[in-house]
């Protein structure tokens, strides 16, 4: 049983990478001054917060650093404060309990296999003070009122006594359900749930309301940005655009309990998404979404000049050649930094066949991006598929996902009934030691993994010529194949790095692999992949690189990252990322055929700034979340730019707008900046 709360800044969890995942994203949002944050149950959370601690960054000169965080483990028992009591209870299975007792010698993470339980008693809430009472009782200003909301009668200088009872307010607030245990909230496996061992809690607590949060709880649309905007997508170009799962949703998704399913078998509540239990009585506005079916966000949008437009792009679609409808790119998370309404993090699946995909980029939520875009049954084939993760650099927006795909990939096999294959992960060792870290503390995944280290150096293959020559250079150098090395190569070809019992670039349909550093955070890289024929680069996170252009000279493909609007380039170059126009003048010097720029700040909200220039082009498409795009659909995404500034006008508007009130704004402070300058010129003069 697994219990997520958070009162008073606190948090209880326990350690797995579904608890312990947004962790480090709340403690970057608080305020680094604000009371510290209780992580209540697990040990070593705070060792491995320590571990992706964002890292000072040279150039920049910028550091984010967690706000207080103080570390509770099981091992306490009990916590304790003004509001409640906590008892913490580690339910260990039983074979770890007889494992534990062998000298195996093998090392297993200190929470691995426990689950933390915990008994949680409401207080009954302190009494508020009625301000009214206070002044009909001629009550001065001081420590009085303090004493008497602490429980304390006082006595005045009049000699009047007041009891508290006195100034308390008629207001209480209850907890509901009081006497005896009112809820039970049960977060485990269904396995464990479901087992005759567990279901004895139902029978010992047969008033409690049980409410079941695992993965038989039903499946329940709760992001409503999304849901809409791809319904309105799959309309434009549903080649392009497949609508997303649960197909068909015609349900309102609100904080009652009308989602919920009971269990026959002993009355448990599955609970739904976004369904809210009251512990204290309350009120507070609920959260409604309506999805119901065929509704499109804003059908005023669809006027009929978007009609023609969306029917002429659909005609474009349907008399390309569905010759290549492989490699296809589909993009999973298009957002810089952080997710926003309509957007999640970095992640790309690239499918070079039907039978072989590797992912680039894995940002939080990458799994469950990849279950609405292919269900919850297919999903499980295409984790199978999955050979490689290529990951570009270190920050958590382009490498939180990893954990959660690597459980949900071992759990695919077995649902399948499939021999379990170890997936290649090529990334530097600033995303390996977190992976590292978080196998030696909580649950090891480093046994799923092939792992190649971009950040050590590789040695060339053996030169076949000199094969014969005992104790030849190239043969010294094949026995030694990794070796440290403070200088990297800025390019080089990974293919004869790639494990020779997984990796077999027929089967893959991957000819070569190469890793190009580019201008951003320590070892960042760029990759470029012939695949199925076709050269596809992807930039990563990156200023403008000259490097990555010429290696990608040619490119089919090229996906750049363009975070920034043109008006932003002075945060583009102190940020290390690019503007749109940098990134197609890259595209223009690569001699790219086709461009798709994605990593949009969060302030775009569906589409960036669509400068006239993309036009121009002719080979520029813009990346929304869920556009799945095979090789031979490519032509008709330059066909959207027209197409998203009359669907999305308002939008660009307001950007328009900002960047107006911007270029104002630094004009009024470049020129006092100038007259600061000139007066104290003056000055100086006079003087």
């Amino acid at each position: 049983m697994k219990l997520l709360i958070r009162t008073n800044s606190s948090i209880l969890i326990s350690a797995v990478w579904d608890n312990i995942s947004g962790i480090s994203a709340i403690l970057l949002a608080k305020d680094p001054m604000s009371p510290l944050t209780r992580i209540h149950g697990s040990t070593n959370t705070k060792h491995y917060l320590n571990t992706i601690r964002p890292f000072v960054d040279s150039d920049t000169g910028s550091n984010s650093v967690f706000s207080k965080v103080d570390e509770l483990p099981y091992s306490n028992e009990v916590y304790e404060d003004a509001a409640l009591r906590v008892t913490y209870i580690p339910l260990v299975p039983s074979k770890r309990a007889d494992s534990s007792q062998q000298s195996s010698g093998e090392h297993q993470p200190a929470m691995q296999g426990i689950s933390i339980a915990y008994y949680v008693e409401l207080k009954e809430p302190p009494r508020n003070i009625d301000p009214l009472k206070l002044v009909n009782l001629k009550i001065p200003r001081g420590p009085w009122i303090a004493k008497l909301k602490a429980g304390e009668s006082i006595t005045l200088e009049d000699g009047r006594t007041i009891r508290p009872e006195q100034v308390f307010s008629d207001e209480e607030k209850k907890i509901v359900d009081a006497d005896g245990l009112g809820h039970c909230i049960h977060m485990g496996l269904p396995a464990v749930v479901n087992s005759p061992l567990y279901q004895r809690i139902f029978q010992l607590l047969p008033r409690a309301r049980h409410l079941i949060t695992n993965q038989e709880a039903p499946f329940v649309p709760f992001m409503e940005g999304i849901y809409k905007l791809n319904r309105l997508m799959t309309f434009i170009c549903p080649a392009v655009f497949p609508p997303i799962y649960p197909l068909d949703w015609n349900h309102i998704v609100a904080q009652n309990s009308e989602l919920a399913e009971i269990r026959q078998t002993d009355g448990a509540i599955l609970a739904a998404p976004l369904q809210k239990m009251w512990m204290r009585e309350g009120k507070e506005e609920p959260i409604v979404i309506n999805l119901g079916a065929g509704e499109i966000e804003d059908m005023e949008r669809i006027t009929d000049k978007v009609k023609q437009m969306v029917e002429q792009v659909n005609q474009e679609s349907a008399s390309l050649p569905p010759d290549c409808p492989y490699p296809a790119v589909s993009f999973l998370g298009t957002s810089s930094a952080t997710p926003s309404k309509y957007r999640n993090v970095s992640a790309y699946l690239v499918e070079a066949n039907p039978h072989t995909a590797w992912l680039v980029d894995v940002g939080e939520g990458t799994y469950y991006q990849l279950v609405l875009l292919f269900g919850e049954e297919r999903v499980k084939q295409v984790l199978v598929n999955l050979r490689a993760i290529f990951v570009t650099h270190a920050h958590q927006d382009h490498m939180n996902g990893m954990f959660m795909i690597l459980q949900q990939r071992k759990a695919a096999f077995e649902s399948l009934g499939l021999e379990y294959q170890p997936i290649v992960l090529v990334a530097n060792r600033n995303v390996l030691k977190p992976l590292k870290t978080y196998s030696l503390c909580f649950e090891d995944l480093t046994h799923l993994v092939e792992i190649v280290d971009i950040s050590q150096y590789s040695a060339p293959p053996p030169d076949k010529s000199n094969a014969n020559t005992s104790n030849s250079p190239s043969e010294i150098s094949s026995k030694r194949r990794r070796t440290s090395s403070p200088t990297l190569p800025p390019c080089r070809d990974l293919v004869h790095e790639m494990p020779k019992h997984i990796f077999d670039a027929d089967k893959w349909g991957l000819d070569s692999i190469k890793c190009v550093m580019v201008h951003h955070t320590r070892m960042a890289n760029g990759f470029v992949f012939q695949a199925a024929g076709k050269k596809i680069v992807f930039s990563g996170d990156t200023k403008p690189c000259e490097l990555l252009a010429k290696e990608g000279l040619g490119a089919d493909l090229l996906v750049h990252e363009a975070t920034f609007g043109d008006a932003h380039a002075e945060d583009a170059l102190r940020k290390k990322h690019s503007t749109m126009n940098q990134a197609v003048e890259i595209g223009r010097k690569m001699q790219a055929k086709w461009i798709i720029l994605t990593h949009f700040s969060a302030r775009y909200p569906k589409v960036p700034a669509l400068p006239d220039y993309l036009d121009t082009m002719g080979n520029v498409g813009v990346a929304l979340d869920f556009m799945r795009v095979p090789f031979d659909k490519i032509p008709i995404l330059p066909k959207f730019i027209p197409l998203f500034r009359e669907l999305f006008g308002d939008e660009l508007f307001d950007i328009e707008l900002k960047n107006a009130q911007r270029t104002l704004k630094n004009k009024e402070e470049e020129r006092g900046r100038d007259l600061d300058v000139l007066s104290n010129r003056n000055k100086t003069m006079k003087i």
